[in-house]
């Protein structure tokens, strides 16, 4: 199996893309004249243009994430808003509590822990309801989610060191677990059609349920997700590390042949 990567190329060997084709043994080509099975939309980007060569594969041939053009916070929050009828985002000025302020833009930098109300908000970043997810250790328990067409092949919950300014810091162990231990059926649909709206056919979500309401929050998506490199940044183990790998290369290769 052949697949194309347009308009660019996963050149990194941490993104998860990289470790299903290894693992499935499948070949990547960068040119759009010579033979492949399907391609893949890839730009390591928040927001993409449409592309006039995927334009004209998508008329006779699978693209995948071919319409996820927009991954920024406030279409995140949208989408997601829509779905589950309840969203983070707040006014900053008249809020009163603990936010989370953070780029628009997608993985430009950590966000930052803020008290509400403040006297002057940035038109570039988007404030958020700080979610506490922290377990009885005061650990926060954070879950990425890698999606293939809507369907979830496993979960990672990434238990992190609280910080009182950083809401995102390293991993100090990542758990695999299945998706029937994190999600319910209803939230599971909420998930696929989250994906569905936003375009998303293969990447990863970051989602966190709060301790309170037990209620999950959508707060990431990325189409270019990682997680697999040499440095193991996820502190993964060994043993769930390779079978995180095979159960969602299993997936992928099912999904697509299904559509192929």
């Amino acid at each position: 199996m052949q697949a194309l990567f347009y308009p660019r190329f996963p050149e990194l060997e941490l993104y998860t893309i990289v470790a299903v084709f290894n693992q499935l043994d499948y070949f990547a080509t960068t040119n759009p004249e010579t033979e492949f099975d399907f391609a893949i939309a890839w730009q390591d980007q928040t927001w993409t243009e449409p592309n006039s060569v995927l334009d004209r594969i998508a008329e006779s041939q699978l693209v995948l994430n071919h319409h996820c053009n927009d991954i920024s916070k406030q279409k995140v929050e949208s989408v997601a808003g829509q779905i589950t009828g309840y969203n983070t985002l707040i006014d900053p000025l008249s809020y009163a509590g603990m936010c989370v302020k953070k780029p628009n833009e997608n993985a430009l930098e950590r966000g930052t822990i803020i008290d509400c109300p403040i006297t002057d908000a940035d038109s570039a970043y988007v404030y958020q309801v700080y979610i506490d997810t922290r377990d009885a250790q005061g650990l926060r328990n954070e879950y990425r989610v890698p999606v293939v067409f809507g369907e979830i092949p496993c979960v990672y919950l990434q238990r992190k060191e609280h910080h009182p300014q950083n809401a995102k810091t390293v991993p100090l162990s990542t758990e695999l677990l299945t998706t029937s231990e994190v999600f319910s059926n209803t939230e599971q649909q909420q998930i696929a059609s989250f994906c569905q709206q936003i375009g998303l056919d293969f990447g990863d979500l970051d989602i966190l349920r709060d301790k309170l309401t037990d209620k999950i929050y959508i707060i990431d998506a990325n189409k270019t997700g990682g997680g697999f490199g040499l440095l193991n940044r996820f502190r993964w183990t060994v043993k769930d590390r390779r079978r995180a790998i095979e159960l969602i290369a299993e997936m992928f290769e099912g999904a697509v042949q299904q559509r192929l």
